[in-house]
Protein backbone atom coordinates (compact mmCIF):
# COMPACT_ATOMS: atom_id res chain seq x y z
CA UNK A 1 0.00 0.00 0.00
CA UNK A 2 1.10 3.57 -0.68
CA UNK A 3 0.03 6.60 1.35
CA UNK A 4 0.30 9.62 -0.95
CA UNK A 5 0.07 12.92 0.95
CA UNK A 6 -0.06 16.44 -0.47
CA UNK A 7 -0.10 19.67 1.58
CA UNK A 8 -0.80 23.21 0.38
CA UNK A 9 -2.04 26.64 1.45
CA UNK A 10 -5.40 27.77 0.12
CA UNK A 11 -5.56 31.42 -0.97
CA UNK A 12 -7.42 33.58 1.56
CA UNK A 13 -9.92 34.77 -1.05
CA UNK A 14 -11.12 31.23 -1.86
CA UNK A 15 -14.55 30.69 -0.33
CA UNK A 16 -15.44 27.79 1.93
CA UNK A 17 -17.93 26.66 -0.71
CA UNK A 18 -15.11 26.44 -3.27
CA UNK A 19 -12.88 24.58 -0.81
CA UNK A 20 -15.67 22.09 -0.11
CA UNK A 21 -16.09 21.62 -3.86
CA UNK A 22 -12.38 20.84 -4.28
CA UNK A 23 -12.42 18.13 -1.63
CA UNK A 24 -15.69 16.70 -2.90
CA UNK A 25 -14.22 16.41 -6.41
CA UNK A 26 -11.09 14.84 -5.00
CA UNK A 27 -12.99 12.25 -2.95
CA UNK A 28 -15.08 11.31 -6.01
CA UNK A 29 -11.92 9.99 -7.66
CA UNK A 30 -12.19 6.92 -5.41
CA UNK A 31 -15.29 5.94 -7.40
CA UNK A 32 -13.61 6.63 -10.75
CA UNK A 33 -10.16 5.08 -10.47
CA UNK A 34 -9.29 1.49 -9.52
CA UNK A 35 -6.85 0.81 -6.72
CA UNK A 36 -7.78 3.69 -4.40
CA UNK A 37 -8.54 2.38 -0.92
CA UNK A 38 -9.41 5.74 0.62
CA UNK A 39 -9.15 9.50 0.18
CA UNK A 40 -9.27 11.91 3.10
CA UNK A 41 -8.61 15.61 3.05
CA UNK A 42 -9.47 19.03 4.30
CA UNK A 43 -8.28 21.80 6.57
CA UNK A 44 -5.48 21.31 9.08
CA UNK A 45 -6.91 21.06 12.59
CA UNK A 46 -3.60 20.33 14.30
CA UNK A 47 -3.00 23.99 15.06
CA UNK A 48 -5.74 26.60 15.42
CA UNK A 49 -5.57 29.12 12.56
CA UNK A 50 -3.04 26.93 10.75
CA UNK A 51 -3.49 29.01 7.60
CA UNK A 52 -1.77 31.92 9.41
CA UNK A 53 0.92 29.90 11.19
CA UNK A 54 1.98 27.08 8.88
CA UNK A 55 3.17 26.86 5.29
CA UNK A 56 0.13 24.64 4.59
CA UNK A 57 -3.51 25.09 5.54
CA UNK A 58 -5.05 22.06 3.80
CA UNK A 59 -4.07 18.71 2.41
CA UNK A 60 -5.13 15.23 1.44
CA UNK A 61 -3.97 11.64 1.67
CA UNK A 62 -4.81 8.94 -0.83
CA UNK A 63 -4.21 5.31 0.08
CA UNK A 64 -3.35 3.40 -3.08
CA UNK A 65 -3.32 -0.36 -3.40
CA UNK A 66 0.02 -0.27 -5.25
CA UNK A 67 2.31 1.76 -7.50
CA UNK A 68 0.17 1.06 -10.58
CA UNK A 69 -2.84 2.68 -8.90
CA UNK A 70 -0.71 5.66 -7.82
CA UNK A 71 0.73 6.06 -11.31
CA UNK A 72 -2.77 5.93 -12.78
CA UNK A 73 -3.81 8.79 -10.49
CA UNK A 74 -0.76 10.81 -11.51
CA UNK A 75 -1.27 10.36 -15.26
CA UNK A 76 -4.98 9.71 -15.87
CA UNK A 77 -6.70 12.67 -17.57
CA UNK A 78 -9.82 12.08 -15.44
CA UNK A 79 -7.86 13.66 -12.57
CA UNK A 80 -6.81 16.80 -14.43
CA UNK A 81 -9.83 18.93 -13.55
CA UNK A 82 -9.52 18.42 -9.79
CA UNK A 83 -5.75 18.89 -9.94
CA UNK A 84 -6.22 22.15 -11.85
CA UNK A 85 -8.91 23.25 -9.39
CA UNK A 86 -6.43 22.76 -6.54
CA UNK A 87 -3.59 24.54 -8.36
CA UNK A 88 -5.77 27.57 -9.11
CA UNK A 89 -6.88 27.79 -5.46
CA UNK A 90 -3.53 27.64 -3.70
CA UNK A 91 -0.88 30.21 -2.96
CA UNK A 92 2.17 29.75 -5.17
CA UNK A 93 0.53 27.36 -7.63
CA UNK A 94 2.04 23.99 -8.49
CA UNK A 95 5.50 24.93 -7.20
CA UNK A 96 4.16 25.39 -3.67
CA UNK A 97 2.71 21.89 -3.30
CA UNK A 98 4.43 19.71 -0.73
CA UNK A 99 3.97 16.01 -1.25
CA UNK A 100 5.45 12.80 0.07
CA UNK A 101 4.69 9.09 0.21
CA UNK A 102 4.90 6.20 2.58
CA UNK A 103 5.26 2.72 1.14
CA UNK A 104 3.79 0.20 3.55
Amino acid sequence: MIKHTVLFKIKKEVSQREIDSIFSELKELKNKLPGINSIVGGKCHFIENAEDKLPASHGFTIDFLDENARDNFLTNPICNSVKEHIIQSIEGGYESLFGFEFHL
